[in-house]
């Protein structure tokens, strides 16, 4: 939908309404343009009502039709509760007014025909279709909606009598289908009254053959065969769709425009309307597939949901019989089993949150969303592959299962967390959407959403059809390592404290337990044996999310034999042989420093090193406790980069500590790293696709498997040569193959 199209359908409604227009070709695209070519809608891009509101029908019918339609000058306002607030349009709609129901997100227009008929308020709506109102239209709280407009029209010029109305009805050749609902990929097409009534081709050849009937069949568990299956695939509008992995198409039997038509498989030929579907939302439960030839609904015959029942197309009626989910088959899995915390795309510090922040819950616990300041190690989920392409996700706190409530098909069903059981409620496909991935449950193929995009603490999650076309960061999530594992080193005796588990984005108060060693006072952690920088001590607070091992560091008491440096031997401006580092120009002043100094970055901030030309993330502040992450290079074209042991950025030093995941992905220009003492880890895809990569020095002896990336270094020149420290050669090898550097003709040496 444009945006602000919903008022221009509106308005195009209201005019097919009142029988002025007559050309049964008329429909709401005419008027976008229209309104375009009259400076009414800002483009056809951007359909913002300009001028006074509801003044185009009444200026379209004036210029085009040559016909009169009138406005009440403000409408009337809506107040009270949502009985009220219905009863009010619908008085008006019986008084023979054409009515909008109006919001400041939304525009509706009233069905008069079944409003009046029936005495409920029904609407015709741009992106839902015909639905009854009830506490909310199209997915907005009545609560919103401010006013009603209404319009009268001058009675229509009779027409000629029309033909004799047939005894069957027929539909007409839709001329245009919608936006895209679902991503292209292979589904179970389940009815959404019953999801173990499946859309099925009779018999079980496969490929089918031409003229195979369609009906109805069912399966307790959805555990379908191949040939039970249908590939969907979206272009201008329409779907087609097709047997798995056969040229075989659904079908409309030659292109019938009688309702009843019937519906079964045929070779798939291209614009063939007989086998092009327009696929949208119901407003309710599922959602409704349109044959192009026909503009009629994929219809169960008698709504009869029982086996061998027959599908066909009919006349539209938002019947069960007509609705229907589409459940994704043998999805990919993209994410590897672990313990993850699930963010939300609205905001990467929200969490899936587990009501309560204990461990002794109840079935049915509600999930929401919260901000990071709640306790993580209760929000990990343990996220198993199950053998289907569906996902378990298990609450680790609590030992309960994500799922769906009820276990339906309905919008707006909770999400909570149950006891196992194995349904497929508690089976969740893990499919890529934009910047993260959607959580779709098996038993209804819809997507977990917050509700009204809301960043609010407490916002509760529940299912709403999934948004193939507009992905939406409320329907978008991310999976975040759930813990850490801060391991200690004793760094020269074997006496060090126990390992402690970080929490994602909760901060670590690091054990008072200290080590001790004759001669030495111990001074702090740091996050290599070939770095000074002390980034913790005992009882202050780790605010990084990432697996470390912290290396005591030891100031000599002076009475130690072994000839390790006192803390007076490196001092800050030294290096670790203790020899100053060289510098330009004279001293600056004390009164100069303050005078020009600028505000210390905090932990998050992003900092610039004009040095290595490049943009770091703080990890940690304080003194001696400075650390960063290389995140990227400033300048993409860049052939030789060194990354550095430490920088200096506006007078303070930090330890660079690791590279980024996808620091250098797919830089085809890169052809020279060196990475310098201090890395203690080196993110997954750092050099990926880097095929230009030749030559890698490594000179850091801290890199293990575990602070490696998967497929760190995948992709690079098929003749890379490195360079890794002696000592580090045996088991450096066996990473860095295991990391993408196992060419034939890659080499490792010291």
């Amino acid at each position: 939908m444009r945006s602000g199209g919903c008022r221009i359908v509106s308005y195009a409604k209201l005019l097919k309404a009142t029988g002025l227009v007559t050309d049964p070709n008329f429909n709401p695209d005419e008027l976008f343009r229209w309104c375009a070519a009259n400076g009414k809608v800002a483009s056809l891009g951007d359909v913002t009502e300009q001028g006074t509101p509801g003044e185009i029908p009444i200026l379209y019918a004036k210029k085009v039709l040559g016909k009169t339609i009138t406005q009440k000058k403000d409408g009337v306002m809506l107040s009270g509760d949502n009985a009220t607030r219905r009863n009010t349009a619908i008085n008006y709609s019986k008084q023979g007014y054409y009515v909008i129901v109006c919001g400041p997100n939304h525009f509706s227009y009233v069905d008069e025909e079944r409003t009046r008929s029936t005495g409920n308020l029904w609407v015709d709506d741009s992106g839902y279709g015909v639905t009854q109102v009830g506490d909310t239209i199209c997915g907005y709280s009545l609560q919103k909606y401010q006013r009603i407009r209404i319009f009268t029209a001058e009675a229509p010029t009779p027409q000629p009598d029309p033909e004799p109305t047939p005894s069957t009805p027929t539909g007409s050749r839709m001329a245009s289908g919608y936006s895209r609902t679902l991503p292209d990929g292979d589904y179970i097409i389940a009815n959404a009254a019953n999801q173990k009534y499946y859309l099925d081709i009779e018999g079980s050849s496969y490929p089918a053959t031409e003229f195979q009937n369609v009906h109805l069949w069912h399966e307790d568990n959805l555990s379908l065969n191949d040939y039970d299956v249908w590939h969907l695939k979206y272009e201008n509008g329409f779907y087609t769709i097709t047997q798995y992995d056969t040229g075989m198409a659904l079908d409309v039997y030659y292109q019938g425009l009688e309702s009843g038509t019937n519906v079964d498989v045929y070779y798939n030929y291209e614009d063939n309307d007989a086998q092009l579907f327009a696929i949208s939302a119901n407003g309710r439960n599922g959602y409704r597939i349109q044959a192009r030839c026909n503009g009629y609904s994929l219809d169960i015959e008698n709504g009869n949901i029982a086996d061998n029942s027959n599908v066909r197309t009919c006349s539209n009626n938002n019947s069960d019989a007509q609705s229907w989910v589409f459940i994704p088959y043998k999805p990919a899995q993209p994410i590897s089993n672990g313990r993850y915390i699930i963010t939300s795309a609205l905001n990467s510090n929200l969490e899936l949150d587990v009501a309560g922040d204990t461990a002794n819950i109840a079935n049915a616990t509600n999930v929401q969303i919260w901000d990071d300041s709640c306790q993580s190690k209760y929000n990990s989920f343990d996220v198993e592959k199950l053998n289907n392409g569906y996902y378990k996700l298990t609450n680790a706190a609590s030992g309960k299962v994500l799922d769906l409530y009820g276990g339906g098909t309905q919008y707006n069903s909770n999400i909570c967390v149950h006891d196992a059981n194995s349904s497929l409620a508690q089976q969740w496909a893990i499919i890529p959407a934009g910047s993260g991935y959607a959580l779709v449950p098996r038993c209804s193929g819809m997507a977990m959403d917050v509700v009204n995009s809301s960043k609010s603490n407490g916002a509760n999650v529940q299912q709403r059809p999934f948004n193939g076309n507009n992905i939406q960061a409320n329907q978008t999530w991310n999976f975040a390592v759930a813990e850490h594992s801060i391991k200690f080193d004793a760094n020269g005796d074997n006496n060090a404290p126990a390992s402690q588990i970080k929490y994602y984005r909760n901060a670590l108060t690091i054990t008072n337990d200290i080590p001790t060693r004759s001669g030495y006072k111990f001074a702090g952690w740091k996050v290599s044996k070939a770095t000074n920088n002390i980034i913790v001590k005992p009882g202050e607070l780790l605010k990084i999310d990432m697996n470390m091992i912290l290396y005591a560091h030891w100031e000599s008491t002076g009475n130690n034999e072994t000839g390790e440096k006192s803390t007076e031997e490196i001092k800050p401006g030294k290096d670790e042989s203790g020899e100053g580092k060289k510098t330009e120009g004279k001293d600056t002043k004390p009164s100069d420093k303050v005078e020009t100094k600028k505000a210390k970055p905090e932990v998050g901030d992003t900092v610039v090193d004009e040095e290595s030309n490049a943009y770091y993330l703080v990890l940690q502040t304080g003194v001696n406790s400075n650390a960063v992450i290389y995140v990227k290079s400033k300048n993409s074209s860049d052939k030789k980069v060194t990354i550095p042991a430490d920088i200096t950025v506006d007078d303070v030093n930090y330890m660079v500590y690791a590279i980024a995941p996808n620091a250098f992905r797919n830089n085809t220009k890169l052809r020279s790293v060196t990475i310098e003492k201090n890395i203690l880890s080196i993110g997954k895809n750092a050099f990926y696709g880097c095929k230009n990569l030749k030559n890698i020095r490594i000179k850091t002896t801290s890199l293990s498997k575990n602070t490696v990336g998967k497929n760190a270094f995948k992709g690079i020149n098929t003749k890379a040569k490195v360079k890794v420290p002696k000592s580090k050669l045996k088991s450096y090898t066996k990473v860095l193959k295991a990391r993408g550097i196992s060419g034939k003709k890659q080499t490792i040496t010291k």
